[in-house]
């Protein structure tokens, strides 16, 4: 993305206050970390478990466990 900032904002207290957030464990916490920086950085997250696990560096059984809660945070598009 030319022109794009290198960073975003990023709301700590509103993550924080999240009820979907407040409900995850620490792995779910992390991979959907990963998952946010992805989505800036591509504007979008796949929806192929081997490539999220793939940009997570976790094992697909791992990732696949965590996205019944993390697909919730993420919009599917077209």
């Amino acid at each position: 993305m030319k022109g794009a900032l290198p960073y975003y904002r990023w709301h700590w207290r509103d993550y924080r206050a999240d009820r979907k957030v407040q409900k995850m464990n620490y792995i779910e916490r992390g991979l959907y970390r990963e998952l946010l920086d992805e989505c800036w950085a591509e504007g979008f997250v796949p929806s192929d478990p081997d490539k999220l696990a793939e940009i997570c560096g976790c094992p697909k059984q791992v990732l696949e466990k965590a996205w019944q809660v993390l697909s919730t945070c993420f919009e599917e598009v077209g």
